[in-house]
């Protein structure tokens, strides 16, 4: 029997990320997604074809201060989580995840859900950079695509150990 595609995007987030045995980076849980949901709906995305779920996308507003912090170390991904949802301000989109099936790789749909998400937050919000923490070749990839797509500048968390 075949895995259902949420089952199998939940595994592919742990093979990933491995949020559950690193306290410091942040696990994207019902509590996450709702708060990011008080901010803008845009920020959280559940991309689906044929009412099945194929990519998960997490974007978190926040500022230039706390994003150097993170970017430099500073801060877990965890702590510029819960300061950036506080702001009022936001400057910054940082480019936190983007879980998709293999089979529906290569189609646009994280870059064109990232484009139309951080269009609407700058139709509020002075947003005049991007920011990443790529974990693979590909995820570093599709920040830089994203980033040239919107015409932003893309911080970068350190790339070492791409997988």
């Amino acid at each position: 029997m075949e895995k259902a595609n949420y089952q199998r995007l939940l595994e592919l987030a742990d093979q990933l990320f491995n949020t559950k045995s690193d306290p410091e980076q942040l696990d994207v849980n019902e509590l996450v997604i709702a708060t990011l949901h008080e901010i803008s709906p845009v920020l959280v995305h559940e991309h689906q074809i044929e009412h099945e779920a194929v990519a998960w996308i997490t974007l978190i507003p926040s500022n230039k201060a706390l994003t150097e912090a993170f970017i430099q170390g500073t801060l877990t991904e965890k702590n510029y989580f819960e300061k950036s949802v506080e702001l009022d301000h936001f400057d910054t989109i940082y480019l936190c995840s983007a879980i998709v099936l293999e089979e529906f790789r290569h189609q646009g749909i994280v870059s064109q859900h990232c484009k139309k998400a951080i269009e609407q937050m700058r139709s509020k919000h002075p947003i005049d950079q991007l920011a990443a923490w790529p974990f693979t070749a590909e995820g570093l990839s599709c920040a830089k695509a994203i980033a040239h797509l919107v015409g932003l500048p893309l911080i970068l968390k350190s790339t070492v150990d791409l997988k």
